[in-house]
């Protein structure tokens, strides 16, 4: 994390965190003194960590101690932070998750990109999946496409990655098409799909340019994006691809509608980070509000 600010002449923020000790029995001991002294070790510790890493630059240190997801996107909001990066820690329950109650919280109502990385990732990324959204008349999702794309073109580049990008797309209404209940042969409906494959081929290509376009020949003819474009439901064919290519990051839109705050439309992202095992960057439409505000207590 320090170094992606070094290399991109970026400030960083250090947040830590302790428990509000504030309902502690005020009887047996001085909560005003001991909630200092819990805030200043944590944040020496915190320097201190900073300091091994030798950076050109000093990192800003913040403890907080009331809602950690309030607290964090309110820091985000007030100044215009450009990206939240979190690690996580898969849990040793019989079912594990990768995100825990906190990360989704951050993916559904912080307003900038999120970064959760997985702890037990390896230095650096070898393939990047970044999936991208099917609603052609929707400018809002087309440009939000556009930003993923530039986003793991960046990455790519700065980590030497290899990059893939996928699109799972499903024709309307096949099962009832399928259906006794219609006159539709097997042929008029295979047709249907060729030319709906066939259209969803060239919306992704031309994204997949658009994305492009912002770095140059030399870029995009080094880069070459594999480009996965599978018939399927999002939610199974994106981790199931993930899990093929061993991906170490997924890069993917949660998407929102503009003017209506933390309104997400149906779980096909939630769903989707429910099924991934390695680290994601999400990004919100550039027109989300998050329910958060400042005077939120």
């Amino acid at each position: 994390v320090a170094s992606l600010a070094q290399s991109n002449q970026a400030s960083l923020t250090v947040i830590g965190f302790i428990e509000n000790i504030s309902k502690m029995n005020p009887g047996l001991i001085d909560l005003k003194n001991l909630q200092q002294d819990l805030v200043k070790t944590k944040r020496e510790k915190l320097i201190e960590i900073m300091g091994r890493l030798e950076l050109e630059f000093t990192p800003e240190v913040k403890i907080f101690h009331g809602k950690p997801f309030i607290d964090v996107i309110q820091e985000v909001i007030k100044f215009d932070r450009d990206l939240l990066i979190k690690t996580v820690v898969p849990s040793m329950g019989v079912r594990q998750a990768l995100f825990g109650s906190l990360d989704l919280k951050l993916l559904r109502k912080c307003p900038c990109p999120v970064w959760l990385i997985k702890s037990t990732e390896q230095r650096g990324y070898k393939e990047i999946l970044v999936a991208l959204d099917y609603q052609p008349e929707n400018q809002e999702n087309n440009e939000l496409n556009i930003q993923l794309i530039d986003m793991a073109v960046s990455l790519s580049i700065s980590e030497f990655s290899e990059l893939h990008v996928v699109h799972a797309w499903e024709l309307a209404n096949e099962s009832l098409l399928r259906s006794s209940r219609t006159q539709v042969s097997d042929e008029e409906i295979e047709k249907i799909l060729k030319i709906e494959e066939k259209s969803r081929e060239q919306w992704l290509s031309d994204i997949v340019n658009a994305g492009l376009s912002k770095h140059g020949a030399t870029t995009q003819k080094y880069l070459a994006p594999k480009i996965h474009l599978i018939k399927g439901q999002a939610s199974k064919v994106i981790p199931e691809l993930a899990d093929e290519l061993t991906a170490e990051l997924v890069v993917m839109g949660t998407i929102g509608r503009s003017g209506i705050p933390g309104y997400v439309i149906g779980n096909t992202a939630e769903t989707v980070l429910n099924g991934i095992g390695c680290s994601v960057l999400a990004v919100k439409p550039s027109g989300f509000k998050s329910p958060i505000t400042i005077n939120n207590i």
